[in-house]
């Protein structure tokens, strides 16, 4: 997505430390490639996280590319916040082309070339195009709110805080104005994306540290 800046130093460096350590056991001696998805709530550290764990894999000599399901939305971010107010049923994993987003990874683990996938133009509130040279990364890392629900990655982590504990990590990022709507979305939001918690090979907990399974 352009225009929803991140900063990976922001990540917990230790969970990093662990994370890249454990993605680097898994990728070595392998020769297929690896995919690792990260799930959560809004403002729960999914993208700062992916962010940080590609830099710490490129750092290693094992690239990585970070896709967000931020890009894989049918929708524009202003057009999507507009469709929510009118029907508040469109609040869901339906909002996104998962089944696109599964495409494109399965691309990626079965060593097709390249692929052209969405990209976000957020202040624009337009959706544009872009061609990822996937032949480059030995991991694909996707974040997001619902890609556990999707059955093709190899480490499957799950970031337990919950929209109560990241008010004010979102009202830091200011992508949506506080309300009593957007609170009604969040909490629908936890219903749905609570239970991914199961399919998590790796869960997070509020302090970023790892919860032994």
């Amino acid at each position: 997505m352009i225009g929803d800046p991140i900063d990976p130093s922001a990540a917990d460096a230790e969970l990093v430390r662990v994370l890249s350590e454990e993605v680097l056991r898994l990728a070595t001696g392998r020769s297929s490639r690896l995919v690792v998805a990260i799930a959560g709530e809004s403002g729960s550290g999914k993208s700062v996280l992916a962010a940080a764990l590609a830099r710490a894999l490129n750092h290693r000599n094992c690239p990585a590319v970070v896709f967000q399901q931020d890009d894989y939305f049918f929708w524009p971010p202003r057009t999507n916040d507009r469709l929510r107010r009118e029907h508040f049923n469109h609040v869901g994993p339906g909002e996104v082309n998962l089944a696109l987003l599964a495409q494109h990874i399965l691309a990626f683990k079965t060593g097709q070339h390249r692929v052209v996938k969405p990209l976000v133009h957020y202040q624009e509130n337009q959706i544009g195009e872009e061609e990822v040279a996937l032949n480059r990364f030995r991991v694909l890392i996707v974040e997001g709110t619902y890609v556990l629900y999707l059955p093709v990655a190899d480490l499957r982590i799950f970031l337990e805080r919950d929209y109560r504990q990241t008010r004010a990590d979102r009202a830091q990022r200011g992508r949506e104005a506080p309300g009593p709507f957007i609170e009604r979305v969040l909490e629908k939001e936890h219903r749905l994306i609570q239970p991914q918690r199961v399919l998590a090979t790796h869960l997070v907990g509020a302090d970023f540290r790892l919860i032994p399974r």
